[in-house]
């Protein structure tokens, strides 16, 4: 007999008696992107202000500077910003680096470097003086005694500037909004100055208001971060024990085609606070620390400009007294020291996280990310859209005063029936730890993967388990080792029995390597260290299950000094390079071996992270940070064989028992990620083609599709200058069989010849590019410009030729103009036009490049879209036997949630196109994980929740029901949330731009069928920030051993 009880311990004391409710509606309000817009009606408005940059004497003093450096440094000008930045209230915008980095030296051209809001030129320079002393006096002329330079420099750099002849400080004056319109496009024109001006003026807008409930005016960040964007923040939010962060508001000014005014972008993410720092982190990389000023507090000034938090920076260095390695804070912290009245006894992070750094006045803090502290955070990345919604509206408020109001210029594209985005998971699914388990064991005990029992292991004891373990794998669990890492019964949903999901994976596993590996059956070398022998043969267990017979397995013992600490390596006392070129040696007769093996081969690469340090036993060391670059181009470059690493499995410290559970699903990711995204696998590419151009006849759909992009050290879009060092690729999959070819260009770094390939497999493509290091196409932008326009027009002209006997490919070309635009010109919003395609001084390229349609894709630029609605609920009891539509009617009894969420869909830029090119944006699917929405990640917030009866069977197992009123609606109450800490994952959007098309082409198809190339992979089952092929220049990037060796160059 089962006895149920109302009003359970679920619910908290307060909620009984509550008022109960029905849902009985969830009413949509429109969707919202986040962003604004400028009417071209406003008043114009402008600024006067003046420009600074160093004369042509002072630059000529600094370059001699340089000259007598010994080691390759920068000037300290971190120092010279952060006295700008404090000391001059009215300073709009201010270059990094100051002019004073070696290249722009050496450049000796005149940049301006700041700008600040003020049109006195007597006044700017009798502000400006002091400055430039103390800088001088206390920074510069310590560094030039510290580094042996001539006394005689810095008396003449004093004499210059006793003679005001160290700066050249000129007026200006700019409309920072409304901005004009080129002719050809009708794009947004900027001013002179005005991205930058406009950003700032936004920012001081915006700054001292409550943009956040109960978080108190918002504060606006000095720092050098130039150009479209500014960075606003709130104060200190701290969640009980949790940890503590803030919420940042990021502006940025971003352009689209044929859009007559900039919009402004709106993003919101969380910065979180180190509350700990390891005695010896790995992630050598800079950290950003912010100082929060009470007396820069808008409540207690006039002043809006005065609601300021100060940003530095500490580096990475060997501590002189004691030997050791900490981060030490740069010579803008010391400024901000003595201008603040901060301890001058401040030297590491250690010090500022234990708060010896802060005063009554001011508080230090330094900005989170993982590796750093000992402990993981428990508050986690992303911020839900209810408190994205609630800032952009707080938002608007402000700017509807100014005339700037939200843009709507956008429509969703509705697509007919049958272009809908189905989401097919069944060849990238993650099988849960019961059902792998199980299946691993079936497969071994009886020697058969072809089939399966369901939950094969629930009935097996502790024992019998433990017995099979040991036979199997010589190691076994303890209870509680089996209870945490099998979860076998167990009700939840992730832990269900998945034994028909698994038979569905393996087939299209089988079909999927028969389709990339027609001829020969691939082999799987799993190398490891002889510690890690009896985990690699469980390893080996997992993919036996997934692949079975389709792949053969191999374990080998990796060869010796190929990885552990740098202490226990030869070459420990090597610069990087050399010791790189040490580990490719103890790798070559191995790798050689591997090459031999004449068909498709991958290495999965089993190593740990840390060993133990060989002359300190207490302490752990890193595997040295050159050894999986050489390790990766030894396999690739000389074995022909595609890599990837995989961590051991880690141990349950108490118990000493293997985390299988935490294995087997890393064990499917790695697997998952080196057979099919090392292949470039991509699935159901005829299906799309046919599905989002069915309107064509056969021969006038796409054959093929190519993507173009140059893959960088770093990933996404990057702000500023490109650099030099970089790889064009371009990437083509044949629609009938969703195959991958590649090819690339580049400078030889030995003869210095520029190359481009031919067409080779994807995988023959990354063992011939790990090959070449250091990748460049060219000594100089006009060079890399040049060269890499070739290279575009080379392969889009020559697939497109239709050659006798062959029709046209009837190409998809997608250009990642991210950084692409930095190369050519064409890709920039001011210049793409249909009119003219030109490249190269060569115009009217659309005329040899018919039968291509050309897709421009700019990623990390399109704004987020919140779908804004509301839950609708009425007041309910248990006997109620009301329906909805009766509910409905009495209004007085109702009461509203907001439920805001991210929407899915493609959106259209609705403009007075002159161009013939259409901008569209993709928002993608949801995260295959649902939240509860309406929650916020700040505060406490009133949600509605299911009420449940807890039933108490016979044997007192406890349950908990949903209770529904007579009517059968679920009946609900009101509770209070408190803020949410897990991630909060929301879409990727992507820009899309159809450019060139056929006549007969529907854009929006088009722009449908590059949304689809998001989704379809059998290693990954979520939408992917770009669309296949072009997602796999992330593959291609791990294989340029130069970009890790540039890592580990920078983190030292």
């Amino acid at each position: 007999m089962t006895t149920k009880t109302p009003y359970t311990t679920e619910i908290n004391e307060n909620q009984v008696n509550q008022i109960l409710y029905a849902q009985i509606q969830r009413k949509p309000l429109g969707t919202i992107p986040l962003v604004f817009t400028i009417p071209q009606s406003l008043a114009p408005v402008e600024i006067k202000g003046s420009t600074i940059c160093w004369t042509k004497e002072a630059l000529a003093e600094f370059s001699l500077m340089n000259s007598e450096i010994k080691n390759i440094k920068n000037l300290p000008y971190s120092s010279l910003r952060s006295f700008l930045e404090f000391k001059l209230s009215n300073v709009r915008t201010i270059e990094p680096s100051m002019g004073l980095s070696r290249y722009a030296i050496n450049q000796r051209k005149q940049q301006n470097f700041a700008y600040i809001d003020s049109g006195e030129l007597q006044q700017t320079t009798k502000v400006l003086k002091p400055i430039l002393h103390d800088w001088l006096e206390i920074y510069l002329a310590y560094f030039a005694q510290k580094e042996g330079i001539s006394e005689d420099i810095i008396e003449r750099l004093r004499e210059l500037q006793e003679q005001n002849k160290l700066l050249s400080i000129k007026l200006f004056k700019s409309q920072i909004y409304p901005w004009s319109q080129y002719e050809e496009s009708g794009t947004a024109r900027p001013y002179r100055y005005s991205f930058p001006a406009l950003a700032d003026h936004l920012a001081r807008l915006i700054a001292g208001h409550e943009i956040f409930q109960g978080l108190g005016g918002i504060k606006r960040i000095i720092s050098s971060k130039v150009g479209s964007s500014v960075e606003l923040i709130t104060d200190i939010i701290s969640l009980d024990d949790k940890g503590s962060f803030s919420l940042v508001v990021e502006i940025e000014l971003i352009t689209f085609p044929s859009v007559s005014q900039p919009l402004i972008k709106i993003d919101i993410h969380k910065r979180r606070w180190l509350s700990s720092i390891k005695e010896k982190a790995f992630d050598h990389n800079s950290i950003n620390g912010y100082i929060f000023s009470k007396h820069h507090d808008y409540t207690q000034s006039v002043m809006p400009e005065a609601y300021r938090v100060f940003n530095f920076k500490l580096n990475r260095r060997k501590n002189r007294n004691t030997g050791k390695w900490e981060w030490q804070p740069d010579d803008a912290f010391s400024v901000l020291q003595r201008e603040l009245n901060l301890p001058l006894n401040i030297s590491n992070a250690e010090q500022i996280i234990q708060g010896k750094a802060s005063t009554d006045d001011y508080q230090v803090l330094l900005t989170y990310r993982n590796g750093l502290q000992e402990k993981k955070y428990d508050i986690d990345v992303g911020v839900p859209e209810k408190d994205k919604l609630e800032a952009f509206q707080a938002i608007a408020k402000i700017l509807d005063s100014k005339g700037i109001k939200p843009f709507d210029g956008y429509s969703e594209v509705k697509f007919g029936k049958g272009k809908s985005h189905p989401k097919d998971i069944t060849a990238s699914r993650t099988i849960n730890t019961p059902t792998s388990f199980s299946a691993i064991l079936e497969s071994l005990e009886n020697e058969d993967v072809s089939d399966f029992t369901a939950k094969y292991c629930d009935q097996m004891g502790e024992e019998e388990i433990n017995n099979l373990l040991k036979t199997h794998f010589e190691f076994e669990l303890s209870e509680q080792g089996i209870k945490k890492n099998l979860r076998f019964n167990s009700q939840s949903k992730n832990q269900r029995d998945q034994i028909e999901e698994l038979k569905d994976l393996i087939q299209a596993n089988q079909q999927a390597i028969q389709r990339l590996y027609p001829k020969k059956k691939p082999l799987l070398i799993i190398f490891h260290e002889n510690e890690t022998r009896k985990t690699t043969r469980f390893l080996e267990a997992v993919i036996n299950m997934l692949w079975g017979d389709t792949l053969e397995i191999q374990l080998l013992r990796l060869p010796e000094n190929t990885h552990g600490p740098e202490e226990a390596l030869p070459g420990s006392n090597l610069k990087k390079q050399e010791r790189f070129e040490e580990r490719l040696e103890a790798w070559k007769s191995t790798a050689k071996q591997v090459a031999e093996i004449k068909r498709p081969k991958f290495c999965l690469v089993m190593a740990r992270n840390f060993y133990p340090h060989p002359n300190e036993s207490s302490k752990k060391a890193h595997d040295d940070l050159v050894n999986k670059p050489a390790t990766r181009q030894a396999l690739a470059s000389i074995g022909h064989s595609c890599v990837q690493f995989i961590l051991p499995p880690q141990i349950w410290v108490k118990s000493g028992d293997i985390k299988i559970s935490e294995f087997i699903i890393r064990a499917q990711a790695s697997i998952k990620e080196l057979i099919w995204a090392h292949s470039g696998r991509i699935d159901c590419v005829k299906e799309k083609v046919d599905k989002w151009f069915s309107d064509l006849d056969i021969k006038d759909r796409p054959q093929e599709i190519i993507v173009i992009t140059v893959v960088r050290k770093n990933a996404g879009r990057m702000r500023g200058g490109i650099g030099k060092t970089f790889l064009p690729i371009a990437i083509k999959t044949n629609v009938e069989n969703g195959l991958s070819q590649m090819c690339y260009c580049y400078e030889d770094p030995k003869t210095k010849n520029f190359l481009t390939t031919s067409w080779e497999t994807f995988t023959e493509a990354l063992f011939n590019i790990a090959k070449i290091s250091p990748v460049y196409i060219g000594k100089n932008s006009e060079e890399r410009k040049q060269r890499f326009q070739n290279f575009v027009d080379d392969i889009i002209s020559n697939s497109v030729i239709s050659y006798p006997g062959n029709s046209s490919k009837n190409l998809v070309v997608m250009i990642d103009s991210s950084n692409c635009v930095q190369l050519w010109d064409w890709l920039k919003d001011s210049k793409i036009n249909l009119s003219n395609i030109d490249m190269n001084c060569k115009n009217y390229m659309q005329d040899n490049w018919r039968g291509a349609r050309i897709v421009r894709i700019r990623q990390d630029l399109a704004p987020g879209i919140i779908a804004n609605k509301v839950k609708c609920l009425a007041k309910t009891f248990r006997e109620d036997n009301r329906n909805k539509e009766e509910l409905k009617r009495n209004e007085n009894k109702r009461r509203e949630i907001p439920v805001p969420s991210s929407p899915t869909g493609l959106y259209k830029l609705d403009v007075e196109n002159k161009t013939g090119c259409i901008p569209y944006l993709s928002i993608g699917k949801k995260t295959t994980t649902q939240k509860q929405r309406g929650v916020s990640c700040y505060r406490e917030i009133e949600l509605d929740e299911v009420l449940k009866d807890e039933e108490v069977d016979e044997d007192a197992k406890k349950t908990y029901v949903k209770v529904k009123n007579e009517a059968g609606l679920e009946i609900k109450f009101i509770d209070k949330q408190k803020p949410y800490i897990g991630q909060w994952a929301t879409p990727n959007p992507l820009e899309i731009v159809v450019t060139l098309r056929q006549e007969q082409d529907k854009p929006d198809n088009i722009a449908g069928f590059v949304e689809s190339l998001r989704y379809g992979y059998g290693h990954f089952n979520e939408w992917t920030k770009l669309p296949a092929p072009l997602f796999f220049e992330r593959v291609v990037r791990d294989y340029i051993s130069a970009f890790k060796l540039e890592e580990e160059e920078d983190e030292n």
